[in-house]
């Protein structure tokens, strides 16, 4: 049993899918193949839906998966997007700065999540971006952190924030 994440192109028209198994079955993510018009790479989750709420606010929070970004949306926090994978990729970057030149990187507090952070460093271009890994540094998942709250929402990612370079 899996629950299926469809995953749009910024003309919202699906061109692949995201599966996250809803048991104990070790593959926990199977997503769609490589094909002409998907490439997990060329993609963010979710940023279709939440383009207009990255401009109106100035700032996109780009999460690690599409959980994190479905639980942030029903918190009242809409700015957010998903990389595909653990791997923020140079046509991921070029993608969201198409809408915003303030990124916030929230990925997981697991080793894959900093790892995954600590890579995204290297890549991110540091000059046009205004980074983060709030929910590394404090050993969280970004829906762990969002449920620990008890101050409104939309204050929550200046809180931690820290240079890109201080995971």
């Amino acid at each position: 049993d899996r629950l299926m994440f469809p995953i749009l192109d910024l003309q919202s028209r699906v061109v692949g899918f995201g599966g996250r198994t809803l048991g104990d079955d070790p593959a926990k993510y199977i997503n769609s193949p490589e094909t002409p018009i998907y490439h997990k790479s060329n993609f963010l989750y979710g940023l279709s839906q939440t383009k207009q709420a990255v401009k109106a606010s100035g700032h996109l929070i780009l999460v690690e998966g599409y959980m994190d970004v479905v639980g942030l949306h029903q918190a009242g926090i809409k700015p957010v997007a998903a990389v595909l994978g653990t791997a923020l990729t140079i046509p991921q970057i070029k993608l969201a700065e198409r809408f915003s030149q303030k990124v916030f990187l929230c990925f997981d507090a697991d080793d894959a999540g900093r790892k995954a952070a600590r890579r995204a460093a290297d890549v991110v271009p540091i000059l046009k971006w205004n980074s983060v890994s709030f929910a590394s540094r404090m050993r969280r998942t970004p829906m762990n952190l969002l449920k620990s709250l008890v101050q409104p929402p939309l204050i929550w990612p200046w809180k931690t924030r820290c240079p890109y370079y201080d995971f």
